[in-house]
């Protein structure tokens, strides 16, 4: 059996930005608007070592 990690992706795997009419932080929604959170990268590194396979999920 592989184990896995089901991870959101706005605000865990990237930063969330603020909405122009609202100033509430929302997704992105223009791909330029994209950034990887600070820690996700190290966090995914190590949950891949450790043999996980990695599963982004969003609603």
């Amino acid at each position: 059996m592989t184990a896995a990690v089901f991870l959101d992706r706005d605000g865990v795997l990237n930063e969330l930005v603020p909405d122009p009419f609202s100033g509430r932080p929302e997704s992105p929604l223009d791909p330029e608007q994209v950034a990887l959170a600070a820690a996700a990268a190290a966090a995914l590194q190590a949950l891949r070592s450790a043999g996980y396979v990695i599963v982004e999920a969003s609603n």
